[in-house]
């Protein structure tokens, strides 16, 4: 659970002042674009982050559909919810549990975007709490499902490529490694 000092709770309280409340799908806009700046921030592939948005994008559904208690089948869970968790709280928490595991050098930038979203959210405190731990252990089912899956691996180097169809081959210009 999120622990606020009385000095976090003035920063916050300045930060709901000043940023408006984003709701429902903004929310998730608003945290895949903020995944979209963090991997233009660090020198990656830029399909890495496009796989690291996916990531945070299923986890904030796995979150959502849990605070809903939506219909749809989970990604990789639908943790218990609390009546009355504020989806928007599920979901930022669970872009935010996914964006410090995905870009761990960026951990100021993530925890000020934190706060700054978690500070307007339309909802009680209680609301707020239940879906923080709702979103948290939506992320780390999705992480926990996607560990393993070579996102990090270092990009290929000396493929020798096949021939025939459906098999990838260097292209002019750069005839580049895949």
């Amino acid at each position: 659970l999120l622990v606020v000092t009385s000095p976090c709770v003035a920063v916050i309280a300045m930060l709901a002042a000043r940023a408006p409340a984003l709701t429902g799908a903004a929310v998730l806009d608003d945290w895949g674009n903020r995944f979209t700046s963090l991997g233009a921030s660090v020198p990656e592939n830029s399909l890495r982050t496009q796989i690291r948005i996916a990531i945070a994008q299923l986890a904030m559904f796995d979150a959502v559909n849990a605070v809903l208690d939506g219909p749809y089948r989970p990604f990789a869970s639908k943790p218990p919810s609390a009546h009355g968790a504020s989806a928007e709280a599920a979901a930022i928490r669970a872009g935010y549990i996914v964006a410090l595991n995905e870009f761990p050098t960026k951990t100021a930038t993530i925890t000020s975007a934190y706060a700054t979203s978690i500070a307007v959210v339309p909802a009680s405190p209680s609301a707020i709490a239940d879906g923080i731990v709702i979103g948290e252990a939506a992320a780390n089912a999705v992480l926990v499902a996607r560990s393993g899956d070579h996102r990090n691996d270092p990009d290929l180097n000396g493929y020798t490529p096949g021939s025939g169809p459906g098999v990838w081959i260097p292209t002019p210009p750069a005839f580049a490694n895949p």
